[in-house]
């Protein structure tokens, strides 16, 4: 195992893992927005 990239590999996906879940908060939330205009 590279010790070097393991922190770095990490550091990336808890990065992706944030940007991913604000972005379907952000969709969720849009779309329950317009859910309820239609009703």
């Amino acid at each position: 195992m590279d010790f070097f990239s393991l922190p770095f590999t990490t550091d990336f996906s808890s990065i992706a893992f944030g940007v991913l879940a604000g972005l379907l908060v952000a969709f969720s939330d849009c779309l329950g927005n317009t859910f309820h205009k239609n009703l």
